[in-house]
């Protein structure tokens, strides 16, 4: 469904050091692409709250990269 593909292009961005606006950015950006989730009833409800990052990011034991938790 969409939420899930939503959130997995969400964390990918976030694993890979966007912040959590412009990783919320480029996942709408990339479900839009996706032919069966290219109207905004799909993408366009998810908003950036709150703090960046604050609370999404933490170090993994025994790595220094931080990594987004679900």
């Amino acid at each position: 469904n969409s939420t899930a593909e939503f959130c997995q292009l969400y964390y990918q961005f976030c694993n890979q050091g966007e912040t959590s606006p412009e990783a919320l950015r480029k996942a709408q950006f990339e479900l839009r692409k996706i032919p069966r989730f290219n109207h905004p009833f799909y993408w366009a409800a998810f908003v950036s709250q709150g703090e960046v990052n604050e609370g999404l990011l933490k170090k993994s034991d025994g790595d220094d990269r931080e990594q987004a938790t679900v």
